[in-house]
């Protein structure tokens, strides 16, 4: 992706890292392994995700491939969010989960969207009870 925006680039050793929303983390990773061998003197490492270029449900669907398949969520129609649930209702169970804090994370979030022109959410209007998309 680099040597598209730089022709000084083509050519040069590249790799490319997908591993669910650790993509950045595992690329990371393997630098620090190609520096740390002597394979490599430097590294240019960039991270890029973007879920916006198909429809909700095939999103959904790409990022469920990360579950143990057979093992966990068989039933879900979104396996992200059935997960994040998931962890959440365990995690409620063992040391409580106040929802004033979820709700504050919430608003902390989508006020920061709105800041952010770059953000899909930014025109998002959300009160305590839920979120509305703006209709085009």
């Amino acid at each position: 992706m680099p040597a598209t925006v730089c022709d000084d680039v083509w050519g040069i050793p590249a790799a490319r890292h997908e591993a669910a929303c650790a993509s950045g983390s595992v690329a990371g990773l393997a630098a620090i392994s190609d520096l740390r061998s002597g394979a490599y003197s430097s590294a240019l490492v960039i991270g890029v995700e973007l879920e916006k270029t198909v429809p909700g449900d095939t999103t959904t669907s790409y990022l469920g491939a990360a579950a143990w398949i057979g093992r966990e969520g068989q039933d879900a129609k979104y396996m992200w969010h059935f997960m994040f649930s998931d962890i959440a209702g365990e995690y409620d169970r063992r040391y409580g989960l106040d929802e004033a804090y979820l709700r504050a994370i919430a608003e902390l979030n989508f006020s920061n969207a709105r800041k952010n022109p770059n953000a899909q959410t930014r025109d998002w209007r959300c009160r305590i009870s839920r979120c509305q998309r703006p209709t085009r």
